[in-house]
């Protein structure tokens, strides 16, 4: 599990989790490439590469870029943050990756 806190870390754990990798504390500032590409680094350490399925549950503006970028070439996102505002998306990266993107409220 992926988080930008470690507010839910107990819980997640308890949950199954086997690792918990807590987003943008690698050093330097929220979107910074060097952070993202440090959290991208720690997924792919925990996960012995990029993850066939990412679920993204924040909601908060960049999630559905940032969750396009980790999951794996032909992998899946599947959407569920509730976010009420404008999402902007580079659609190359799910182009090219041939991405399946799934909406979903459960």
């Amino acid at each position: 599990m992926a988080a930008r806190s470690q507010r839910r870390k107990r819980f997640a754990l308890e949950m199954g989790a086997t690792d918990f990798i807590e987003i943008g504390v690698h050093g330097g500032a929220e979107g910074d490439s060097d952070v993202e590409e440090a959290t991208e680094r720690s997924i792919h350490a925990s996960l012995g590469g990029p993850p066939d399925v990412v679920f993204e549950c924040a909601g908060f503006a960049g999630a559905m870029m940032q969750s396009m970028t980790w999951v794996r070439p032909k992998g899946t996102l599947v959407a569920m943050g509730y976010g009420l505002h404008p999402e902007e998306a580079t659609t190359a990266i799910p182009l090219w990756k041939e991405l399946r993107v799934q909406f979903s409220m459960t």
